[in-house]
């Protein structure tokens, strides 16, 4: 399948592959998000989230077959990742190789109960305080079906009580992640270079200054 992924995105990949090893990877499968919380960090360099294009879930294996086997974790992030096409395939791939698969969602999706049933899977998963009552109801039925098949642990740093600043608590969250891949499959040393180089609608710097 590698001729599938543009020679551009090939070769920062190989030469991110050296720098990932033994480490972690953040991948951000899409920027679509089934809730329109106001405080969402995606949102922050623009007041929009990115339209940034997705790749396929084909091509998604193709850069997961190039990772050195001691990746020690990847994270499938968003908006919501659930909301990619091939979710299910693409977890299902990664969890194929034995890596240890981390997903942070909202749950609002029931897609993620298709993945196949693995210790090495959990969900980190979030419940913002600008649901309304209707979602807060799916996402409580949610959360119980989930937490049947799946290691559940909603001790991610979590928005639901304070909105997070650029000093406090995101940037912390994606320390561990050295590695981003952003939906296009390219690659970012850190989380501000990513935000820095996605396709946005209206641009409002003064939402985070210095990114």
């Amino acid at each position: 399948m590698r001729y599938l992924i543009p020679y551009k995105i090939r070769r920062m990949t190989r030469r991110v592959r050296k720098d990932a090893h033994g480490k972690r990877i953040n991948i951000h499968l899409t920027y679509k998000c089934n809730l329109d919380c106001s405080y969402c960090c995606i949102k922050w360099h623009s007041g929009t989230l990115p339209t940034t294009p997705i790749i396929s879930g084909y091509e998604w294996m193709d850069i997961i077959d190039s990772f050195y086997p001691d990746v020690q974790e990847i994270m499938l992030a968003g908006g919501e990742p659930m909301l990619h096409p091939d979710f299910v395939a693409i977890c299902n791939h990664l969890l194929s190789k034995g890596h240890l698969l981390n997903i942070d969602t909202n749950l609002m999706s029931r897609k993620g109960l298709l993945i196949q049933r693995s210790g090495n899977l959990v969900f980190y998963v979030s419940k913002h305080k600008e649901m309304t009552d209707h979602q807060r109801g799916i996402w409580e039925k949610n959360f119980k079906d989930y937490k049947k098949l799946y290691q559940i642990r909603c001790d991610y740093p979590n928005i639901d009580d304070k909105l997070l600043t650029k000093e406090e608590g995101y940037e912390e969250t994606f320390n561990r992640f050295r590695v981003m891949y952003d939906p296009r499959g390219r690659v970012y040393a850190n989380f501000y270079e990513l935000m820095k180089n996605q396709n946005y609608g209206v641009r409002n710097e003064s939402l985070l200054p210095g990114l």
